[in-house]
């Protein structure tokens, strides 16, 4: 194996094989709670080192303000920070697996538009929504749901789709929900 993971980390063999863990375990993953103890929480970062060459900090935060551009990175550094989930990449209808259980996780960003979770294949120009489809979809799947509206501070949501789809049975939260999804302590009716 070689002496750097895909991040170009160091690898810590002695210590994962110490720990009884792989090596990606060792490697990564500043949050070790399992997905279980991370859902109907809200969990606050501020990203920093934000940059790429020459451009702006300004002209950064307004890129990644757009969802279309963030969730690539997002999705990245969720892999890194939460240590439950393995990010699979190229995934039909999830991002993300907890690797201890296989619960399948799905990314969806909150912007000034507010949010839509529901299946891409529902979403746009000609695209039909479809209950079954929707709430069967939902319902094998937590949301991780990132607010990013004020970027570089970022909110991040662990939901069960069943509760979601209840709350919001067409699968769109209005921005106007944003403080009763990522305030603390809030609970969603559903």
């Amino acid at each position: 194996m070689n002496e750097k993971d895909s991040y170009g980390g160091k690898l810590y063999k002695t210590m994962a094989s110490q720990l009884g863990a792989s090596w990606r375990y060792a490697t990564r993953g500043h949050n070790p709670l399992p997905l279980s103890k991370l859902i109907g929480k809200v969990h606050l970062f501020h990203l920093k080192d934000i940059s790429f060459d020459m451009l702006s900090a300004d002209r950064l935060v307004a890129l990644f303000k757009d969802g279309r551009v963030f969730s690539h990175f997002i999705e990245v550094w969720a892999d890194q920070q939460f240590s439950a989930l393995r990010w699979v990449k190229d995934a039909r209808g999830y991002d993300f697996v907890e690797e201890a259980t296989g619960q399948k996780v799905d990314e969806k960003t909150f912007t000034k538009a507010g949010c839509r979770f529901c299946p891409s294949s529902m979403i746009g120009c000609g695209r039909h929504f479809d209950q079954k489809v929707f709430d069967a979809h939902a319902a094998e799947l937590v949301y991780m749901l990132v607010d990013n509206t004020n970027f570089p501070k970022v909110s991040v949501r662990f939901e069960r789709g069943r509760i979601l789809a209840k709350a919001y049975p067409r699968g769109i939260i209005p921005y106007r929900e944003k403080d009763k999804l990522f305030g603390a302590g809030k609970k969603i009716d559903g």
